[in-house]
């Protein structure tokens, strides 16, 4: 089986070559190396060129104007002639064995459509500081898309673009696209689609996906309105799922409502640290509501111990809420 690597890059010449060599340094070699450049304006066209003079069979790049990480992604999907398909951002790497133990799990059973395994994360001076073992778990067994889905949204797994692999079939048979414009919950829509239409979700044991953490990461950010994004996405995987999944929606749509009630409960915080309590009060109304519409009782099922006391505090008391954050942010950093 052959292993299409998509690789979408933005000014990344300081990142890009460490990634295309953990490419080519696998020890599975039938694959091909997808660079879409994105409109960069430093070094990063000279750095690939380099590369692709060096090996013209396994890597091409197209060049298009500027337009977002889910465009350039969708790019690269349509360029993809192998059976395999993974993504990886052009400051990630992976070990290189990587390739090679997940094809093995996957011609294990024809109907594995993804293979996962475990993470590390690292900062920008290549500091390793967090591991998929720390926080999460394997499931016992090989599972359902489905389960595979309820197991992410509930974050006793991960999967994030970079630690799976992914049947191309699965995606193109399915529709599955990354939606343009959406620079947060992008991920999220995208491997929930392709966990839904899974016959078979299977992973190895080991941290072979290495991912950068940047200090100006978006999710270091105090709030910023593409943080809505991420629940404009969950609409829309809803929408999904009711037209594709109608016999199938008790299993699936609490899970995006606990999402969402996750994804509000953190713009909520962050609002609460970056505002005045009355712009606070004039910015929480419309997710107020929403946590209002939703089914309360099915979604508190869902919710961990945490996460319900912070919905029972917000509830209560929306200004005990802000005063908490504004608390915890005092003396968690004094602690």
């Amino acid at each position: 089986m052959k292993v299409s690597v998509i690789i979408c890059v933005y000014n990344a010449e300081s990142t890009i070559a460490r990634t295309i060599e953990s490419i080519l340094n696998q020890t599975y070699q039938n694959l091909e190396i997808i660079i879409i450049n994105d409109g960069s304006v430093d070094g990063t066209q000279q750095i690939v060129e380099q590369y692709i003079v060096k090996y013209p069979k396994n890597i091409v790049m197209k060049s298009i104007p500027n337009g977002g990480l889910a465009n350039a992604r969708n790019h690269g999907l349509t360029l993809c002639s192998g059976e395999l398909y993974i993504n990886l951002d052009a400051d990630d790497y992976l070990e290189p064995d990587t390739f090679e133990k997940a094809i093995a799990v996957l011609e294990c059973d024809s109907q594995i459509d993804i293979c996962f395994y475990g993470y590390k994360s690292f900062d920008e001076n290549g500091k390793f500081f967090d591991s998929y073992l720390k926080t999460k778990q394997y499931p016992a067994y090989f599972v359902t898309g489905v389960k595979a889905f309820q197991l992410r949204m509930r974050r006793h797994i991960w999967i994030c673009q970079g630690n799976a692999i992914y049947r191309t079939e699965l995606i193109r048979k399915n529709g599955i696209i990354n939606h343009p414009g959406m620079n947060q919950g992008e991920d999220m829509y995208f491997i929930s689609r392709c966990l839904l239409a899974a016959k078979k979700v299977a992973y190895f044991q080991g941290d072979n996906f290495c991912c950068m953490v940047r200090d100006d990461s978006m999710n270091h950010t105090q709030f910023n309105t593409s943080f809505f994004q991420a629940l404009e996405l969950l609409k829309l995987l809803e929408i999904d799922v009711r037209r594709d999944y109608p016999e199938q929606l008790d299993e699936i749509l609490p899970y995006i409502w606990t999402e969402r009630i996750i994804q509000d409960l953190a713009i909520i915080k962050r609002m609460a640290r970056c505002f005045t309590f009355r712009e606070y009060l004039k910015q929480i109304k419309a997710i107020t509501k929403e946590l209002e519409d939703i089914d309360k009782m099915v979604v508190w099922q869902q919710l961990n111990w945490l996460k319900k006391m912070e919905v029972s505090i917000f509830r209560h008391s929306c200004a005990g809420y802000y005063y908490l954050v504004k608390a915890y942010d005092i003396w968690g950093k004094k602690g």
